[in-house]
């Protein structure tokens, strides 16, 4: 059943990244969201270690703003973008 859900969430993930429609900062979050979830669970749950799991998080909150202002620069080339439409 874990693995059927996996196979799930990877599906819906690809099926985000195809649609040219969702901005390229929503792309970013759900790519990167889950891997930092999952890290600072463990540490929070697994290893007791809440104030190093609050430190990754905020950590990854100004990693993302960034990475969001720079997926979203008017001068970064089209082929750097995930799934920019070409215009004419």
């Amino acid at each position: 059943m874990t693995g059927f859900l996996v196979l799930l969430g990877f599906s819906a993930v690809l099926y985000l990244l195809a649609l040219p429609s969702v901005p390229p900062g929503i792309k970013v979050v759900v790519l990167t969201a889950p891997p930092v979830a999952a890290l600072m669970w463990l540490l929070d749950t697994v290893f007791d270690r809440r104030a190093v799991a609050a430190g990754i998080g905020a950590v990854y909150l100004v990693v993302l703003v960034a990475l969001n202002g720079l997926v979203g620069h008017p001068r970064l080339p089209a082929w750097t973008k995930l799934s920019s439409p070409r215009s004419p």
